[in-house]
């Protein structure tokens, strides 16, 4: 469980805290309880069932999914609902930072967090906002040389978490992770490469 977590004064004032303000005390309280509860994490995208906020604000179910549903509808929030996993999109960016260097630790947290994760339909997207900016491309450093010292360079030494993500997805429902035909080899070729422009 995270220690802490930071909130920034722009969620009052910026466009997306105005229209969630819009949105009702509830939205308000939801988004901070999605910003900061217990079972958040660094990048915003973790297993949260929906009565676990009703349980920890004090909210009805009712309440709760209105709120929810509203800050959805605001692109705030992301909802897995059969993995019962969420994804604040742009938590990463203040909880972690809006972009880091190759050799920062944290990348290499970020991937294990992210490899530790259920398949699910959400990481396409958080890939195509963060892939560049976190360097989670296809490759990652490795040392080189054979006694594991000396510089660092890029290598491919496994398979995507993305390409991971669609084939666990499709052997869970028997098809394509956008319920299309079975991924195969070939469609793993034809993937776009993960160092997509970020949006």
């Amino acid at each position: 469980m995270r220690e802490y977590a930071k909130v920034a004064p722009r969620f009052w004032t910026g466009e997306t805290g105005r229209g969630i303000r819009k949105a009702g005390p509830d939205a308000t309280l939801v988004a901070l309880y999605l910003l900061t509860c217990p079972h958040a994490n660094m990048v915003g995208l973790y297993y949260l069932p929906l009565p676990f906020i009703g349980h920890e604000t004090g909210l009805s179910a009712r309440r709760v999914r209105a709120a929810f549903d509203s800050l959805v509808r605001l692109d705030f929030v992301q909802h897995d609902a059969e993995r019962e996993l969420v994804w604040v999109r742009e938590m990463a960016r203040f909880q972690v930072a809006p972009r880091l260097k190759g050799t920062d630790k944290r990348v290499t947290g970020i991937r294990a967090l992210l490899s530790r994760l259920p398949a699910t339909p959400l990481l396409t997207p958080f890939m195509e906002r963060y892939a560049r900016v976190f360097h989670l491309t296809e490759t990652e450093p490795q040392p080189s040389g054979s006694n594991g010292g000396g510089n660092r360079e890029h290598t491919p030494n496994r398979r995507s978490l993305v390409a991971r993500n669609h084939d666990a997805l499709a052997r869970q429902t028997g098809h394509g992770p956008d319920g299309g035909a079975p991924v195969d080899a070939h469609d793993r070729d034809l993937r776009p490469p993960l160092d997509l422009p970020v949006r």
